[in-house]
């Protein structure tokens, strides 16, 4: 945990010095590279794409559009995680709080479903080439592209309701310490003196207080049991419906693809090459979004808080420069597209500085008075 030690100013000022843990120092490490590897990955892989969609349109070309967006916000939400590491608490005013999670944890299930429509369109493709091709449309991909946003924001909304009541039954909880400790010592006190009072009229206090007393507690067991199944609902919803639910689908696919690719008549070395993309494809999707998931599903179904939750979202965050980079080893196309626009992009620099050089020459006046550039060396 984080360490704070007060060191007084000559003017009386304290500065509060934060002592970073080992755990505070590893998440720093992760973020940083994370920040500093997605940040240009994902604007790369966003250009490359658009230029493909400008060239050929496909349902995969969008989809890979939306995960570079996807992860492009998910980078910029780092640097705010980073400033809270740093800083050893919340950079921003209380109430932006929650509102920061959700979109944290949003946007990490909006990846995942990309992810899963991209393993689906892929194993479509391998599976059923023809009738795919004649239902493929970029404008279904848009539609399905716009009904996944949709339902990325309101499990946004959802864990933002969650996280903000979670955030007020602490404050409830902070601000009545007092009068809970006060209630301790009452119901303390009363109890010594019920027992007494139970240990010199036992018969009279069962014949007049137990069915009221049974009736009361088992309406307040019912209550408390229905507040608790709903809680465990709303908190196990957005874990099976934007994890495990694309968790299998996405396996199956993969899986499908694996199994089409080793009976296909491809050449050996394409099929190596398709078969090890699938599966660094799988893997990253299982590393990086497993961890989290699996203690968010074994502590909202034991109602326990997992004290290896924050290493476990920590494994989340390469998932923003590793999807672009296992997309682009998935698809040779992508890759043609990526060195065309490189060879663009050099080519520009190179004009660009040739025309900086050529005016930065010094000119000569020829004998009739017109100016002349001084010869430039071949190159």
């Amino acid at each position: 945990m984080r360490h704070h030690d007060d060191i007084e100013k000559p003017s009386g000022d304290v500065t509060i010095m934060v002592v970073l843990c080992p755990l505070d120092v590893l998440s720093l490490v992760v973020f940083c590279v994370t920040f500093s590897l997605a940040a240009p990955s994902n604007a790369v892989a966003l250009c490359v794409f658009i230029r493909e969609l400008r060239r050929k349109p496909t349902p995969n070309v969008i989809y890979m559009i939306n995960l570079s967006i996807s992860d492009g916000i998910f980078t910029v939400l780092l640097l705010l995680k980073m400033v809270e590491t740093v800083w050893g608490q919340w950079a921003l005013p209380e109430v932006f709080c929650p509102i920061y999670n959700a979109l944290y944890l949003g946007i990490i299930y909006t990846s995942i479903l990309f992810l899963t429509v991209l393993a689906m369109g892929r194993y479509l493709s391998v599976a059923f080439p023809i009738r795919y091709a004649a239902y493929k449309s970029p404008h279904y991909s848009q539609v399905i592209c716009v009904i996944l946003w949709l339902t990325a924001a309101a499990h946004i909304y959802l864990i933002f309701l969650m996280e903000n009541r979670d955030l007020q039954d602490t404050k409830i909880c902070c601000a009545n310490n007092a009068s809970i400790s006060c209630a301790n010592n009452i119901s303390s006190s009363s109890a010594n003196n019920a027992s007494i009072c139970c240990a010199n009229n036992t018969l009279i206090c069962c014949a007049t207080n137990t069915s009221t007393s049974c009736a009361n507690n088992a309406s307040v067991a019912c209550a408390n049991l229905s507040q608790s199944q709903v809680d465990t609902m709303l908190r196990l919803e957005p874990t099976v419906v934007l994890f495990l639910v694309p968790l299998v689908l996405t396996c199956l696919a993969y899986l499908g693809c694996f199994r089409k690719l080793r009976r296909s008549g491809l050449p050996s070395r394409e099929k190596h090459r398709a078969l090890r993309a699938t599966a660094a494809t799988l893997a990253v999707f299982v590393a990086c979004y497993t961890p989290f998931n699996a203690a968010q599903l074994v502590g909202s179904t034991f109602g326990v808080s997992m004290s290896w939750r924050r290493e476990a979202l920590l494994a989340a965050a390469p998932s923003a420069f590793l999807n672009p980079l296992v997309v682009f080893c998935s698809s040779s196309a992508l890759q043609w597209s990526a060195a065309e626009g490189w060879r663009a992009v050099a080519g520009h620099l190179r004009d660009g500085w040739l025309r900086l050089w050529h005016g930065a020459i010094p000119r000569r006046k020829e004998a009739n008075g017109d100016l002349m550039r001084a010869p430039v060396p071949v190159q």
